[in-house]
This record gives structure tokens, sequence and C-alpha cells, in this order.
């Protein structure tokens, strides 16, 4: 939290908010401004959604910015071939689920692509797999530095004769990745190679298969209560003069139909009695923006420790920026109207395909049927070798014979019925999803997607001090990056910026009262601290500086599985 007393702050970008308040006809309010995350899917730049989103060239600077640590380890690629006509679903070994619609490619000039194209997928689930990767797991925002705690990361490529495709824009693939955690907290993130840093995307639907009473591959329902809600943009109005009106910076995500307008006033309502001039002398830790039951009305509250006050406001501008507002709207409305329509055409899709599933339901409930049927059969026939295995050797023959007749014809019936099962089963996920979180999403390009959310590390819950590191036998180690873990946070510390004159991290961040892992690599030597080790270095909120004398890993770089059982991860 950020405090700011007596100062007008003009902070607002797309991935954080800085609440700030100034009164007109009122004495200032001084405001805590509070940081908080959210994304807005929408935005009023017009842009070249083709050549920005899909076709932006991966540079060579993308060598430096993903940069694996060591060389010959990292989190392997599943390969697929996919029909780009047809397109296809494919079924990642961790249970996720991708969807590519049919015609979803295109070649750097925009075309359709025709034939086999290869897709390569990778899930990166734990800061073992962030560390080996490459992969910044830290977002930089108005020059503040924020720790990602994933959800769940992939990267998705795709290839045809060793070029590089891209994402047809009106055929986006879906992806539907397997989750550790259900929170509503964490957004979704591109990881922008040129700009260098994590381009928000909004959020990922959360889906929790347990609570489903039957899964079927392809099935869906149409929810309203998980479907968001399409909002419509609220028209401009004029100022009338009269009433008190002060400015406030939205937050993102928290009140979409007013996120496209600048310089956005709320004017005090004549009902509202209850508002009073010296609320303006207190400061206040907190600010809300809300619709009211009544249509254009918006709830604007303040609060601190010892008060909250509430005040029913109309949104409003003044001269030019009404104008400017009103040009907005026309275009909002035209977008809300178009969404309205395609939301409508998707649902019938929905409905249509449905109906082709219950189908093919139909047709395994038949298969279930014979299956049952043929069990019978089986049955009978073994009666018949009790009854063979009595009597002479020309019976037993006979009953034989017809026993090898019935397996051939139940093997071929449960063969065919058994490899419907297994696809069906691989196709819904089948026991690899049993946790039943799953996260979806279009991808509007190929690369690394990243479901986090993004956290500044509590200054209460830290430890900073000057960390040495030093080898088994005393000798000194000197680091680019050092990377610490503690346990509960799906993420990693990267500590950088050594001091060269002594080899130093003079600002090195552990956390207090948790379990703490350290790893670092030189020479693509792999070097580290288990939990057990960091306990016995009994660090407190007292210690200022430390040696820490790190193991170094003894096997072979290449097994993820034994590298990560080999240092106690």
């Amino acid at each position: 939290m950020f405090i700011f007393f007596g100062i007008k702050l003009d902070v607002c970008n797309h991935f954080e908010s800085v609440h700030y308040i100034t009164m007109k006809k009122v004495v200032p309010l001084f405001l805590v401004a509070v940081v908080l995350f959210s994304c807005d899917e929408n935005t009023t730049e017009e842009k070249d959604v083709f050549f920005e989103k899909t076709l932006t060239p991966i540079l060579k600077n993308e060598v430096s910015f993903i940069n694996p640590p060591i060389k010959g380890l990292n989190v392997p690629k599943e390969s697929f071939t996919v029909n780009a006509k047809l397109g296809d679903t494919l079924f990642d070994k961790s249970g996720s689920i991708l969807i590519f619609p049919k015609n979803s490619f295109v070649d750097a000039s925009g075309n359709i692509i025709k034939g086999d194209v290869k897709v390569e997928y990778r899930e990166f689930s734990d800061p073992f797999d962030f560390f080996v990767s490459g992969i910044p797991m830290d977002y930089d925002s108005s020059g503040v530095n924020y720790q990602f705690e994933s959800s769940g990361m992939c990267e998705v490529v795709a290839h045809q004769n060793n070029k590089s495709v891209f994402v047809n824009q009106n055929a986006q693939p879906e992806i539907n990745m397997v989750s550790g955690t259900n929170s509503p907290s964490h957004n979704l993130y591109q990881l922008d190679t040129v700009k260098r840093n994590w381009m928000c995307k909004g959020k990922p639907a959360i889906n929790d298969l347990t609570k489903a009473k039957e899964v079927v591959y392809g099935k869906k329902k149409i929810n309203r209560k998980k479907v968001e809600k399409l909002i419509a943009p609220i028209a401009p109005a004029k100022a009338n003069g009269e009433m008190p009106s002060f400015s406030v910076t939205i937050e993102p995500g928290s009140v979409k139909e007013l996120e496209a307008y600048d310089n956005l006033n709320f004017e005090i309502i004549p009902e509202n009695k209850n508002y009073k001039a010296s609320d303006g002398d207190e400061l206040w830790s907190d600010m809300r923006v809300e619709p009211s039951e009544k249509e254009g009305i918006y709830r604007v509250t303040f609060s601190n420790e010892n008060k909250t006050v509430s005040y029913q406001t109309r949104p409003v501008f003044e001269g030019k920026s009404y104008d400017k507002a009103f040009l907005v709207f026309k275009k909002r409305q035209k977008q809300y109207q178009l969404a309205v329509e395609k939301r409508l055409e998707k649902e019938e899709k929905i409905k249509e395909r449905n109906k082709q599933i219950e189908a093919e339901n139909e047709r395994i409930r038949a298969a279930n049927k014979k299956a049952i049927e043929l069990r019978a059969i089986i049955a009978e026939q073994n009666r018949v070798i009790a009854a063979a295995n009595s009597e002479d050797k020309r019976k037993y023959e006979v009953a034989l014979d017809s026993l090898k007749k019935v397996r051939e014809k139940v093997r071929g019936i449960k063969e065919k019925r058994q490899k419907e099962y297994d696809e069906k089963a691989l196709k819904a996920g089948g026991s690899l999803m049993s946790n039943g979180i799953v996260r979806s999403f279009s991808i509007d390009g190929f690369g690394v997607w990243n479901c986090d959310n993004p956290n500044l590390v509590p200054g209460k819950q830290k430890i900073v001090l000057k960390a040495f590191f030093q080898d088994e036998k005393g000798g000194v180690l000197n680091f680019e990056m050092v990377s610490s873990v503690y346990k509960g946070f799906n993420g990693i510390l990267c500590n950088k910026s050594p001091d060269r004159s002594d080899y130093s991290f003079p600002k090195f961040t552990i956390m207090q009262k948790s379990d703490n892992l350290i790893w670092a690599v030189k020479h693509n030597a792999l070097y580290y601290l288990t939990y057990d080790d960091f306990k016995a270095c009994a660090i407190s909120e007292s210690t200022k500086e430390y040696t820490f004398q790190l193991n170094k890993y003894k096997g072979e770089l290449t097994s993820m599985e034994d590298v990560k059982k080999g240092i106690g991860f």
C-alpha cells in the first residue's frame, strides 16, 4: 500500500490503478492509494489486430529475454500433427485439452494454410519448471516490479515446413489447461518477447469439472450464470453545474461501462442528503464505485478505519469532454450490439452440436447394452467348459471349439468397445484431470501464456540481507542471478544485480517464517539449498548478512524428474 498526502496523482494504466480524488466546490480529499490488479479485454484504441497480434516476428532479443539457465535441461515439448483445414482436438499428457477449429492457421501474409501443421505444446506447473525454462516470472508495471504466482503456464507454437505459422483471428484456438487452484484472482497474460514484458489479456474462465454429472467430450451447456455478462455502454450526460462533483480514477474491470471515458466526473444527485463538505478533510484508505439499483446512478463509497460514507452520484462530462464522450458512446454501442448478435449465434451452434453429441451418446449406450449381453454369453460358455471337463474328450473338444468361436466374437466386440471407451476417456481428460479445475481461454497468438496473480512481496513477510555464496569446499561462487522459492507460493523470487566487487547480492530476498529453497547456475552447473539446509541457517529478522554454502548437483542434468528428486524438490 502506498500513501500519498496532498498530492494529486495522475497514475492509471491498463494493468494497475492508483485511486485519486479531486473535489470541485469541495475541500480536496486525501486518499491512500490501493494498488489492485484486473484486466479489461476491450480497448478504445483502434489496432491492426492481425499484424500486431499474430504477425509480430520473433526478434533476436528473445534469446536473452527467454534464457534457459541449464543447457540440456528444460520442460519437454509434446508434438502433435494437425490438419489445418479440418482442425483437431489435442490431448496433452497433463490432461489439458487444446481445441483447434478448422482453418485456425495462417501464414505470414495472412493466407489460410492447408495441409499438416506441427504443433508443439508444454506446460510449466511448479517453481522448478519456471526456473529451468528461463521464462521471466516477474512483471513490470509503471516501474513497479511484481512477482507472478502462477496457476498454470504453457507454451504453444506451430510450424509448417520449418516455418512459423500464425493464428487466424477468426478461428482462434482454445486452451483448456489443468490448474491446481480455482482462485479467481489470477489474470491471463501473454509474454511479449518484443516489448519484453507480459501483456494482460483479461481473465481465463474457471471450470470445475468435478461438479459435472456427465462428462462427454464436445458437449457444452449454456449456463447463463457462468457466461460473462455483456455490459451495455452508458450514454454520457452533461454536468448541470449546480451540484458538487468530483473525479476519481476507476479501477480497471470494476465498472466496465465507464472505463472508456476520459475526464469523467461524478456529480452528487439532489436526492443525496447525507453529503458533507467536511468529508473532504478526511484521509480515506479505500474507494469503491458501484452501480446502484437505479439505472445511470452510481454509489461512490469512501472508507477508513473510523468511518464510511457513500454518495449517490451520476457520471457527467463538461464542455468538449462531453462531445468526445458521445462519440465514444456511439462506437461502444455498435460494439455492444455486435457482441450480442455474436453470442446468440454461438449459442445456436452449441445447441446444434449438443444434438450431435447426444446421438453419439446413444450409440455408446447401445454398445454398453451389447457388452452386457456378451458377458452373459461368456458365463454360459464357462458352464459348458465345466461340463466338458467331466465328460469324455470328444464332448470336451466340441465344447472347446464352441468356446473359441464365442471368444473370438466376444474379443472383437470387446476390443471395439474398449477402444471407444479409451478414446472417450482420453478426450474427457480421464484420471489425469483428477482435481477437476480447468482454466479455459482462447489465444490470439502463439507463444507463452500464463495464468497469474501479480504480487508485491509484503515488507513484513520478507527478509532482505546481503548474501554471499560458497560451494561445499568454501570456494566463492559468483552468480549473475540467484532464485529463491518458498512453500505455498507457486512462483520464484529472482535476485539480480550482484555487487561485482565482492560477488555478493546486497538485497537478497527470502521469506521469513517459511521454508525456503535457493537455486543458482554457474557454468551449466546447478547449485541448490534444500528446505532442511535453509532451516539450519537459522536466519532471523536481525540477520543483515549471511554466507550460504550451496550444494552442487552431481547427477546428469537431463531428466526433470531426476533433478527435482535430487535437489529435494
